[in-house]
């Protein structure tokens, strides 16, 4: 919900009086209701209100409490997914409840697929496989699209846990390539899809796929204002150098792979590294060679924990 009290608090931080603030925008009465919450805000008086503060309108809004994602039920509900796996009675009975309106909108698709994959991940739904029906049920929900949004990037990027590429790809000969930034969350979900497309054509042998996914990639490096990740920049450098060893069996490129991997560490990004260090070590253990000293003693230290 809008919390237009905090408009007073920033207009008193910045030490602007109210008819200061207000002057041409509103009238005097419409502006202290608003102050005091009685009154809501239109787009084109809170741009003129922004442009007064000097203020971003997305920081005013968040402020403000309307985008901050646990001030709206759809959010909340998404925010809490994860907690939903430490009870299986209860992720079932939610489950359930997605499934049966998975395919009324995209935002309900999103709600059940992100519990589908936390499931998968946690270990509570095993040998998952859509039916050809829920396969056609998505087609047609992106038969007629032609503009995509971040929560359309999200469903891509969570497909890609299950879903080999041939089925999903009525999606990505679409949604890529993209040309600019279309705002910071936008531009995350769709570099994460992007980085979960060029893993999973790796670890598909699809190496020829892998090319282009990377050269959409490195085409957005050079997108004026685009919003790169430093975390997934950093992964898809990474399976890059993964991509060269599964290729060459070059050493060389395992262990660049290895010394990315260490970087996440180094920059406090404690998970990504546990699973890139699981990942390096299986491959050495598959490969039976030396697993790099670095890398030995993180497993030896997570498999503590």
């Amino acid at each position: 919900m809008f919390n237009s009290k905090i408009i007073r608090d920033i207009r008193k931080e910045f030490r602007i009086s109210q008819v200061d603030l207000y002057k041409d925008i509103l009238s005097r009465s419409s502006y202290y209701k608003l102050e005091k919450g009685e009154k809501d805000i239109t787009i084109g008086e809170l741009s003129l209100i922004c442009e007064r503060l000097r203020m971003r309108p997305s920081e005013l809004l968040y402020r403000t409490d309307f985008t901050r994602l646990e001030s709206l039920p759809y959010w909340e509900n998404k925010i809490n997914l994860p907690n939903l796996t430490q009870d299986r009675e209860l992720f079932f009975k939610q489950f359930n409840i997605y499934k049966k309106t998975r395919f009324d909108s995209i935002g309900d698709y999103s709600l059940y697929l992100g519990l589908l994959v936390l499931g998968i991940l946690s270990g509570l739904i095993t040998d998952y496989m859509p039916s050809k029906k829920h396969l056609r049920s998505l087609e047609k929900m992106y038969s007629n699209r032609k503009i995509f949004f971040a929560i359309d990037y999200e469903v891509l990027g969570n497909l890609t846990f299950f879903l080999p590429q041939i089925d999903i790809n009525f999606m990505t000969s679409k949604m890529f390539p993209i040309t600019q930034s279309e705002g910071e969350v936008y531009d995350l979900c769709a570099q994460n899809a992007l980085k979960n497309l060029i893993s999973s054509s790796i670890h598909e042998k699809k190496y020829d796929q892998w090319k282009v996914y990377n050269e959409y990639f490195d085409n957005l490096r050079s997108i004026e204002h685009f919003n790169i990740s430093t975390t997934v920049n950093l992964e898809v450098v990474y399976l890059e150098h993964l991509k060269e060893f599964y290729e060459t069996r070059d050493i060389n490129a395992f262990l660049e792979a290895s010394k990315i991997a260490n970087l996440f560490l180094k920059l406090g990004y404690k998970q990504i590294h546990k699973l890139l260090v699981e990942e390096i070590s299986k491959i050495a253990i598959n490969e039976n060679f030396q697993i790099p000293k670095e890398i030995a003693v993180y497993t030896q230290a997570y498999s503590i924990n």
